[in-house]
């Protein structure tokens, strides 16, 4: 039962998004279901490095951001995430900026013991990165979600699925994001499995999808996955590195890479 425990705690080091942002407007897609105490306070520094080959442009991107998570009551949880951009494109062009903030609150709507456990939410994504820079979507997207999770033994298998909607005038002009090459109206989702391989290690692989669910291109889904590994540092301290490659559909990256680190207190 200690291990156990210890298996549902460390999947918190397993929280990176295997979309994300980066891919699909979200901070969530990908990520292992999990719960939280009430006062449990966490804070992060998440790092992603990926290439892109678009239609209207290919480069570099490496993106930094800084998270912060609270639970003010058990079941509850409460984040807020600043992403800043580092751009260089193929044709030369070089630049940085901030953008799209994110807010998300989540909550527990049923659970049994630290075997099944099922959450919802919603994230809004802030329009605050720059526009004339592509390092922002100009719109403010609200996402819909829920997530599921179940244990046995050493291994958690969980699902995702959200709604994004851009809420954007429908005459409204649509800025180029290369931050985030999405639409204004996508289905997102991710099945995965985590598993303790030893007692301050554990391995996640997980696939992710992107339906467009909107437009003359509705229907089309792009799929990618990869792997992510956590390292318990200390009882507070967890360090996750992680990479995805596309695997169907219309790429939005054709490499990402992952490197982070959480504090809890």
């Amino acid at each position: 039962m200690k291990a156990a425990r210890r298996t549902g705690a460390c999947a918190a080091a397993l929280c990176v998004a295997l979309c994300g942002r980066d891919a699909g407007a979200t901070g969530e897609v990908g990520r292992v279901v999990t719960d939280t105490a009430a006062g449990n306070y966490r804070v992060a520094a998440q790092t992603d490095a990926s290439r892109f080959s678009l239609s209207n442009a290919g480069g570099f991107r490496f993106t930094t951001a800084l998270r912060a998570d609270w639970s003010p009551r058990p079941g509850l949880a409460l984040r807020v995430r600043v992403p800043y951009h580092f751009m260089s494109l193929d044709d030369g062009a070089r630049f940085d900026g901030w953008g799209d903030a994110e807010l998300r609150i989540k909550t527990r709507i049923f659970g049994i013991s630290d075997y099944v456990l099922v959450q919802a939410g919603v994230i809004e994504t802030l329009p605050t990165g720059s526009k004339r820079d592509r390092l922002g979507n100009g719109a403010m997207v609200l996402t819909p979600f829920v997530t599921a999770g179940r244990r046995f033994g050493e291994t958690i298998i969980y699902a995702y699925v959200s709604d994004a909607i851009a809420l954007r005038r429908e005459n409204a002009l649509a800025y180029e994001d290369l931050t985030d090459p999405s639409t204004d109206h996508e289905a997102r989702s991710a099945i995965g499995a985590m598993l303790a391989i030893k007692q301050r290690v554990q391995a996640n692989v997980s696939m992710s999808a992107i339906t467009i669910l909107g437009g003359r291109d509705v229907g089309q889904t792009f799929v990618h996955g990869g792997p992510i590994v956590g390292v318990l540092l200390s009882d507070d301290a967890r360090l996750v590195l992680g990479g995805q490659v596309p695997v169907a559909g219309d790429r939005r990256f054709d490499w990402r890479t992952t490197a982070d680190l959480y504090f809890s207190f």
